[in-house]
């Protein structure tokens, strides 16, 4: 506060308990925030800011990669900015992390092998092989809840990058084949006009229904039928498309669940592109 006296400031009348009770909860750059608010908040005798959290397993939340020629996995905490965990699992060798949700990672190894890993137990729960005559392409996949839940069944999809709509392949836990829908309706004409040219992010999204966000800026919806994986599903599509310009300038986009809110979140990556194209479409 310009022309105040230290005396003066607010900070000065908050409680030392009080204080010490806040810093005792603050990481990392929220703490050395909280240390810079005035010289009393500085030079006071508080807690010390958390340390970063040790454990044999990584922790919620972190970020996780995968090396796929050691087969090491990282978990890194963002909160931290540190690496908190790493783990070698043979079986991850030559490996891909494909989707994650409920603590289990989905992973695929070669052109057909699909399995589910923990890296909290570390257990692995195996998927039959993909079919001989449609390896995996598929760069998008998604699954539905945790594939060891006794309450309700585990879906998982994969969709393919090209195709309007895409094909796709789809699989309930504990099935023993994966079932793979082609979406010609009866004239040998693909149904609708949405695009996967990259890798999206699909969010499965209550009642068995799949939202995933087209290249061309629209929304396509899959409609799991009847609890099952051998019918065959319903797509959707809402929204207009972008205008071309717009297109051409989004790298990648990507759905993520809006669990506050109860919606969905679109992330696009923009390249500023130096040079023009018509606006034309």
């Amino acid at each position: 506060m310009e022309g105040a006296d230290y005396d003066e400031l607010w900070s000065d009348y908050v409680p030392t308990d009080i204080l010490r009770l806040i810093s005792s909860r603050l990481v990392a750059g929220d703490y050395f925030a909280f240390l810079a608010v005035c010289k009393r908040w500085r030079f006071e005798s508080l807690s010390s800011p958390l340390p970063p959290p040790i454990h044999d397993s990584p922790s919620s939340p972190c970020l996780m990669t995968l090396n796929k020629e050691t087969g090491i996995i990282e978990s890194f905490h963002p909160v931290y900015n540190v690496i908190n965990h790493k783990m070698d699992i043979p079986k991850l060798k030559g490996a891909r992390i494909r989707s994650a949700n409920a603590n289990w990672l989905l992973v695929s190894h070669g052109n057909r092998g699909m399995f589910f890993f923990n890296p909290i137990s570390n257990n692995i729960i195996e998927l039959p092989d993909l079919l001989e005559d449609v390896e995996n392409h598929f760069p998008s996949w998604t699954f539905s809840c945790s594939p060891d839940s006794s309450s309700s069944d585990c879906f998982v999809i994969g969709f393919e990058n090209f195709g309007s709509p895409p094909a796709i392949y789809i699989i309930k836990v504990g099935e023993s084949s994966w079932t793979y829908h082609d979406f010609y309706n009866e004239d040998g004409n693909k149904q609708g006009s949405f695009m996967l040219s990259g890798c999206h992010n699909p969010v499965f999204f209550k009642n068995n229904i799949v939202w995933i966000f087209g290249d061309k800026g629209n929304l396509g919806i899959l409609n799991i039928k009847e609890n099952s994986a051998v019918e065959t599903p319903i797509w959707e599509f809402y929204g207009k498309y972008l205008p071309r310009r717009k297109r051409s300038s989004i790298r990648q986009s990507y759905l993520v669940e809006d669990a506050d809110n109860g919606g969905i979140l679109v992330d696009m990556q923009v390249v500023h592109l130096r040079f023009l194209i018509p606006a034309t479409s």
